[in-house]
């Protein structure tokens, strides 16, 4: 994360050796491709150590920003692609052309090859007959319906039209970056009860937002979240990744894996693993194939 338009002089040094062993004077390009000039002069330069354009080739390199947010400017639909395939999620803010981009330093993950007890919860077993539950029934429906929850709580959002489109339109595509919408419905009213909105990459399973639209004593959202949990085991994901570390997640630690990982030593070699992997990875609609629901009294 050099600053653009610099000169530097690099020194390539032994460990415990004060002699160099080359040296060598390097200048920085410019960056903000799409950028009006205008904008380009105004932006401070220590922003510009966290930008990320179309220009650049994404990678583990990432891991390396100092702080836990990058960002982008108007991102094309392959812009956007390449930053979900490389684990940073976008966050558009509605009437700006910014676009901030999570990437933490710590990570908050479950380690899904250590816990096995999704369906022993007393709200599943007492409850999980009253609920079905499908995978991208209605992509665009489910996420549009999270972002409605978001603003009728006076709430602003950064779901937009245009990211629900690109995101539908990878979930079409397939390919190495899946794209779900995890969806549980009551039986009763057939009314969508909660739903997880998701990718994933190789056996690495990556929520980005979800929503309990059926609130009760029931807690169809903590169902939701225990039973994907075990269907994620199931097709063979080994690490489901939540984001940055909220105070509610703590639960999730001594029974179901959780723990937090350092972005540059831990979870990107994880990542980058996983985008490795031959065959196309796990794919959670495999298990609920789109157009059937599965019954959740049958777990």
């Amino acid at each position: 994360f050099l600053r653009p338009n610099k000169s530097y002089r690099v020194t390539l040094l032994v460990d415990g050796c004060d002699v160099a062993l080359a040296s060598k004077d390097v200048s920085t390009p410019g960056v903000g491709q799409g950028l009006p000039p205008q904008m380009a002069r105004v932006i401070p330069e220590a922003m510009w150590r966290l930008y990320v354009g179309p220009e650049h080739e994404l990678g583990e390199w990432l891991a390396q920003a100092h702080e836990d947010l990058v960002w982008t400017f108007k991102p094309a639909f392959s812009l956007l692609r390449e930053l979900w395939l490389n684990a940073c999620f976008t966050l558009p803010s509605p009437g700006s052309p910014i676009c901030q981009c999570p990437n933490p330093s710590s990570r908050y993950c479950l380690d899904l090859t250590k816990s096995g007890r999704w369906l022993h919860g007393k709200k599943v077993k007492r409850h999980k007959s009253d609920f079905v539950l499908t995978v991208n029934k209605d992509y665009i429906g489910s996420f549009t319906a999270c972002g409605d929850l978001h603003r009728s709580r006076g709430e602003g959002t950064w779901i937009t039209k245009e990211l629900v489109e690109a995101l539908d339109r990878c979930r079409q595509a397939g390919g190495e970056l899946k794209v779900y919408s995890i969806e549980l419905w009551e039986k009763s009213s057939g009314r969508l009860a909660a739903v997880i909105m998701s990718l994933s990459v190789g056996d690495i399973f990556h929520d980005y937002t979800t929503a309990t639209l059926i609130r009760d004593s029931r807690s169809p959202g903590a169902v939701l979240a225990k039973v994907l949990g075990h269907l994620l085991v199931d097709c063979g994901y080994t690490l489901w990744y939540w984001g940055f570390k909220n105070p509610y997640m703590a639960e999730y630690d001594s029974n179901y894996g959780g723990v937090s990982m350092d972005n540059r030593t831990e979870f990107w070699p994880r990542w980058k693993a996983a985008k490795a992997r031959q065959g196309g990875g796990c794919d959670l609609a495999a298990r609920v194939p789109p157009g059937t629901a599965l019954d959740l009294a049958t777990l």
